[in-house]
């Protein structure tokens, strides 16, 4: 049985090394691996089609927040990647795609919040406490989110 075992073994990385397929399983950038980053950019498109439907149904209708979502969406500059290949192949005609910019200030948020939740896995985190301050005043998050509402109203 060690010598099939062996045997066995041997084979099955002669045989990987040998007809080895290239499949990115992470994202050499951040750390996420390529189904990870695929619901990241499912989520970064709900988010905003969620806001959009709830200013929708309220009566006081603020044009100006919904112009800013708009500017959250799809546009003609997105860079194309494996996650928005992704998006495209899932598509049935309901998803909201994001642009650039709005994945980027999700892909910095959910670093950020990973960063907190692997430095202890026996402490308890409150996410309102102790994590959303530290997202907020992020660096990274920062940056992304000045760029994404460059245009926009102070107000807004």
């Amino acid at each position: 049985m060690v010598y099939q075992y062996v045997g066995h073994f041997m084979i099955k990385k002669k045989v990987k090394s040998h007809y080895a397929v290239h499949t990115p399983s992470r994202n050499a950038d951040c750390g996420l691996t390529c189904s990870e980053m695929y619901a990241l950019r499912y989520a970064a498109g709900y988010v905003p089609r969620a806001l959009k439907n709830k200013l929708e149904k309220c009566k006081s209708k603020n044009k100006d927040l919904l112009n800013c979502i708009g500017d959250m969406l799809n546009s003609d500059d997105t860079v194309q990647c494996d996650s928005t290949d992704w998006i495209d192949c899932v598509d049935r005609g309901g998803l909201t795609f994001v642009n650039g910019l709005t994945f980027e200030v999700f892909l910095a948020m959910e670093l950020e919040i990973r960063s907190h939740l692997q430095v202890d896995v026996c402490k308890p985190v409150n996410f309102i406490s102790d994590i959303a301050p530290t997202v907020k005043n992020s660096e990274d998050v920062l940056f992304f989110w000045s760029m994404l509402s460059s245009n926009w109203d102070e107000e807004s």
